[in-house]
């Protein structure tokens, strides 16, 4: 007799999928595989010297077993299952949103190209800050991305699932990326932005229905442009004071006036005034929410 095993994988897609092109966390580590489910089924078949196959009573059943071919799953002799999740990764080449974002630049601009690792740290020039700023202008994003995810079997320890080792593909799935505040996708945030914005809030304060994208994968609240314009995301303080990364976020979340206004200052600071190195925390008060929808802080 022979033993053959076959598996199958059982995948359910991850629900996060907006992310701003600044974040440099890996998928894993930042809730960008929330919700992501990974089932393996190892089936074993038993085969007889004439490779016909045989039930659990021995008996011969109308199936002979050539090498490649697929196997009826319900003549499975045994049937394992395993939760596989925690060791189905996105490949390290497409780890994080930036690498996603950069990986699109560095195509464009080679070895011109300034990461964003370049001007992050003391003794910047100004320079250096401006033609990164320039580049990320002139930089064509799809803004759409399929990411793919892989099984690696050596991230687990059961026997019966190490298949041979290799990563073992599982499926993809749709992510969104593009500049934080960036309301109409130029890959720059300008008082366009900001007036479209507050634009945005009067409407649907009166309201009026306010469609943020004409692409319906991007509009709504839970698209893209609602998720890059809501930079203001965690509740006013009662207190008068500032908000922190301490303050609960919205619930719901919600775009107001204050986030134009955010969205004013940081053009104000990086363009018009000219200081490169302005971030969203400095404006803000917070930035990188391990899960934008969830609580927890990075």
């Amino acid at each position: 007799m022979t033993v053959v095993t076959s598996y199958e994988i059982v995948y359910k897609a991850p629900t996060r999928v907006n992310y701003w092109s600044h974040d440099h966390r890996s998928f894993t580590t930042s809730g960008g595989l929330s919700d992501m489910k990974v089932y393996m089924n190892v089936y074993t078949f038993v085969l007889d010297g004439a490779n016909q196959l045989l039930d659990v009573n021995g008996n011969v059943l109308p199936y002979t077993y050539t090498e490649g071919a697929a196997l009826p799953k319900d003549a499975a002799f045994t049937v394992i299952q395993k939760d596989i999740t925690e060791a189905c990764y996105v490949p390290d080449a497409k780890d994080s949103p930036l690498e996603v974002w950069e990986n699109e630049s560095k195509a464009q601009f080679g070895d011109e190209y300034v990461s964003l690792e370049e001007v992050i740290g003391e003794n910047v020039s100004k320079e250096t800050y401006k033609k990164r700023e320039q580049q990320e202008m002139n930089c064509e994003h799809k803004n759409k991305y399929t990411v793919p995810v892989y099984y690696y079997p050596n991230a687990q320890d059961d026997p019966q699932f190490m298949l041979d080792g290799q990563p073992v593909y599982v499926g993809d799935y749709n992510i969104y990326i593009a500049v934080k505040g960036d309301y109409n996708l130029d890959n720059r945030v300008d008082s366009k932005d900001a007036m479209e914005t507050l634009k945005y809030y009067a409407d649907t304060r009166l309201g009026y229905t306010h469609t943020l994208s004409n692409d319906p994968e991007l509009d709504g609240e839970d698209g893209l442009i609602f998720y890059l314009i809501n930079v203001m995301y965690r509740q006013t303080p009662t207190d008068g004071s500032k908000r922190s990364d301490k303050d609960p976020l919205e619930d719901p979340p919600k775009v107001t006036a204050t986030d134009s206004q955010c969205i004013l200052m940081y053009y104000g600071d990086r363009v018009v005034a000219g200081y490169y190195e302005t971030t969203w925390e400095s404006v803000v008060g917070y930035d990188l929410l391990d899960s934008f929808y969830g609580d927890n802080y990075q």
